[in-house]
């Protein structure tokens, strides 16, 4: 793996050099909010999302591979729960729009719009002892359209709401959290970068796949100036 893992971070890592940016993802908005954990059975395994209660969020929605508006791109939603575990211990989840359905929840599918998209995490992950994949649906502002500038006004209309599902690989999505998103991000917010493995209290990304997008994520960000 480790030869692997070295040719997966210089792909990346060049083409963020090349970008000047993030390898993938370049443009997007970063917004915070709550995050609100119904204590939903789903959940169980990890007493992040398994117990009824609030955390701050923060979200960042994007367009995966920088084309241009109203251009279809495979879109992102990235959600971090700050300090989730202790101080600079976070839990990330970096989605993608995808398909709800089993087969189609491990692709990547292009999109017209943020509200038009599902969001999975593609790939799976260990919740509990159990291989769960982590979705996300986001709610459409009422008569607006779903590109970045509309989220960033529905954000500033505190009308952007996200809801977070967990399924196994096969079965049906159960909702585990509601996130209302109500504030623009800081430009140190801007700075923020996700990754998968980011993560703690039984939640852990599983598979090859799985394996390889760490040094690619770790790559791209040590390559990405102003990154944090």
């Amino acid at each position: 793996m480790a030869l692997a893992d070295a040719a997966v971070g210089r792909v990346f890592g060049g083409l963020a050099r090349l970008r000047d940016d993030r390898a993938l993802h370049p443009h997007g908005i970063v917004a915070r909010g709550t995050l609100r954990a119904l204590g939903a059975p789903a959940g169980r395994g990890s007493e992040l999302l398994a117990r009824a209660g609030e955390h701050p969020v923060i979200v960042r929605l994007s367009r995966g591979g920088g084309l241009p508006e109203p251009l279809p791109d495979v879109l992102g939603c990235a959600l971090r729960i700050p300090d989730a575990y202790g101080p600079g211990e976070h839990q990330d989840f970096a989605l993608a729009s995808s398909l709800p359905a089993p087969v189609g929840r491990h692709a990547l599918v292009p999109a017209l719009g943020f509200p038009a998209a599902f969001y999975s995490s593609v790939l799976p992950y260990r919740i509990g002892g159990e291989t769960r994949m982590v979705g996300a649906a986001v709610q459409r502002p009422a008569g607006r359209r779903g590109g970045l500038d509309a989220m960033a006004q529905a954000v500033r209309d505190r009308t952007l709401r996200v809801t977070v599902s967990v399924a196994s690989v096969l079965g049906p999505w159960e909702a585990v959290a509601t996130l209302d998103v109500d504030t623009l991000g800081s430009p140190e917010d801007a700075r923020i970068r996700f990754n998968p493995w980011n993560t703690g209290d039984g939640i852990r990304p599983t598979g090859v796949l799985q394996r390889l997008r760490d040094p690619a994520y770790r790559s791209s960000q040590a390559a990405s100036p102003g990154a944090d």
